[in-house]
């Protein structure tokens, strides 16, 4: 029986600083081609939004990121032919009326 090659998954936890400002662990997320990134908060009933910049684009297979549940959002695998190097994106975190924003980069390595 062949054996099926697992993807490896990194998570990135979102969270508040006490001066209300969104924490983000890690802040460059190291992947590897094939990865899948998980960004989750305990934040509840928070709505996690992921904009990749325009001027490098996505490193993941599909432009579109899905969401499991509203407190996290899971990528498709990083690209095989995806670049090496760092990939700046938006994260907004949106819990009721309000939206917080920082910009942190996934980073693929070789």
């Amino acid at each position: 029986m062949a054996s099926r090659k697992q993807r490896k998954e990194r998570v990135v936890c979102i969270s508040f600083q006490p001066d209300g400002t969104l924490n983000v662990e890690p802040d460059s997320v190291k992947v590897r081609r094939g990865n899948v990134v998980r960004w989750i908060t305990i934040v509840r009933d928070a709505r996690i939004e992921i904009a990749f910049k325009r001027r490098r684009g996505s490193p993941f297979a599909e432009k579109g990121l899905s969401s499991p549940t509203r407190a996290q959002v899971l990528s498709a695998p990083v690209r095989q032919d995806a670049e090496y190097g760092r990939y700046a994106y938006t994260v907004v975190l949106t819990a009721g009326k309000g939206k917080v924003t920082i910009d942190p980069d996934v980073d693929v390595q070789r």
